[in-house]
């Protein structure tokens, strides 16, 4: 009867174990460049850009937010930048010109709603990132 009570023990321990070691690995940092939302687990791979980037956010699995991420160590200057896209055989990169005077600070984010660009996200778009100079610093998806 020990000898089960033991056997039951040790497959019930070995599958708690092997649950834990299935997370998903990647960059957990929100700010990084390469961060993963589907990891949950971090594997130390988070890479730290030097200028800020752009990436889609989805509520309950719809594409609806463009956010702007700064994961530098200090603030970063967007004055004059622009946000674009390339959606069903049209661009625009010039769509949203952020302020003089806008910075975003370290380890912070600034959200724009989809809606803004009045286009339907689909796996075709892309978003821009531009600099004052109309030079693509990032897009997304990469």
């Amino acid at each position: 009867m020990q000898s089960s009570i033991q056997i039951r023990f040790l497959f019930i321990a070995f599958f708690a174990l092997s649950l834990a070691s299935c997370k998903k690995k990647g960059c957990t940092n929100y700010y990084a460049s390469n961060y993963s939302a589907e990891a949950k687990k971090d594997d130390g791979s988070c890479n730290i850009g030097t200028v800020p980037q752009v990436r889609g956010e989805k509520t309950n699995g719809i594409l609806d937010t463009i956010v702007i991420v700064n994961g530098t160590e200090s603030n970063f200057d967007l004055s004059y930048w622009y946000l674009g896209y390339e959606h069903d055989g049209i661009t625009d990169l010039y769509t949203y010109q952020f302020t003089n005077n806008f910075f975003l600070g370290s380890e912070q984010a600034f959200k724009v709603p989809y809606s803004y660009f009045e286009i339907e996200p689909d796996p075709t778009t892309m978003i821009y990132l531009l600099d004052p100079t109309g030079l693509i610093r990032d897009k997304w998806p990469n």
